[in-house]
């Protein structure tokens, strides 16, 4: 049998604010503060519902760092893909940020190619202080 996909007006909603956030990483509870701070209520099982049906159906990437960590999710039709470019991820607030950097990328080269070593960038996270933390030392 074949699923017919509908949206209905949150999943609209959810999807809006993914296209709003393009290029960035967000979960589950950053959309469900958004919402909140605008005086609309989704339900935090409401949005990973519809956050699982949107990765199944290809419109979202999920990322999961570590154990510790909240899923992350990004639009799939960002610019830039997200197998193209590292993680770094902040120790102190949590936040995951694109890396996206040519002297990591010429690192990644010289790996394959000296080493013999593929890095699968989409699963490699750098783990630090993001330049907020960092400035509040």
């Amino acid at each position: 049998m074949e699923r017919t996909s509908y949206r209905t007006k949150q999943a609209e909603k959810i999807l809006s604010y993914l296209k709003l956030m393009a290029g960035n990483h967000v979960t589950a509870k950053d959309i469900t503060e958004y919402f909140c701070k605008r005086g609309e209520t989704i339900g935090t099982a409401t949005i990973y519902r519809h956050l699982d049906k949107m990765v199944e159906q290809g419109t979202v990437k999920k990322y999961t760092v570590d154990r510790n960590t909240a899923a992350c999710f990004q639009l799939t039709q960002a610019e830039g893909k997200c197998s193209e470019h590292f993680h770094l991820k902040c120790e102190k607030c949590g936040k995951l940020i694109h890396f996206d950097c040519v002297e990591f990328a010429h690192m990644q080269e010289h790996l394959a190619k000296k080493h013999g070593f593929a890095v699968n960038s989409l699963k490699t996270v750098l783990y630090g202080l993001c330049n907020e933390c960092n400035n509040k030392k």
